[in-house]
């Protein structure tokens, strides 16, 4: 495994995150349309809505599905990158790479040299260390059960 696979796997829940945002924006947006009265249902007509009296409806479900899916994909793309962290045999390495990369929202470089008591150089070598022992892992059978 390369590092840009490694960042790859720690930086998809950063991803994921952005991905749910935006679905959970594109639901509230077609919930407050038809919650919020830009719909206004007639028995002869929809104003403001087209034709089809149950397409806003009908995007509000889709919006949902799209949001439970995106919820999937961020908790999948968590819990791989916990586990692949997880397989580090030293702590310090582990915090410094969950807080930059698992926890929301994520720490900046220096603030987690501030949290763990380092200076910025050592946090950088933590994380690049960490990086090279996760490929250095995958190139034998150690990651083949986070695959």
């Amino acid at each position: 495994m390369t590092k840009e696979d490694a960042l790859l796997i720690l930086e998809a829940p950063e991803f994921a995150l952005r991905e749910l945002e935006r679905a959970v924006e594109r639901y509230e947006r077609a919930y407050t349309r038809v919650a919020g009265g830009a719909i206004r249902y007639d028995k002869d007509k929809v104003d403001g809505g087209g034709g089809d009296p149950d397409m806003p409806l009908i995007m509000v479900a889709q919006r949902s599905i799209e949001l439970d899916e995106a919820q999937a994909n961020y908790t999948a793309a968590v819990d791989t990158a916990e586990r692949y962290i997880g397989m580090l045999p030293d702590w310090r390495k582990q915090a410094v790479l969950t807080s930059r990369y698992v926890e929301t929202p994520a720490l900046t470089w220096p603030q987690i040299a501030e949290a763990l008591g380092l200076s910025l150089r050592q946090t950088y070598r933590l994380k690049n260390n960490a990086i090279a022992e996760l490929c250095d892992m995958a190139c034998g059978d150690v990651l083949a059960e986070v695959s």
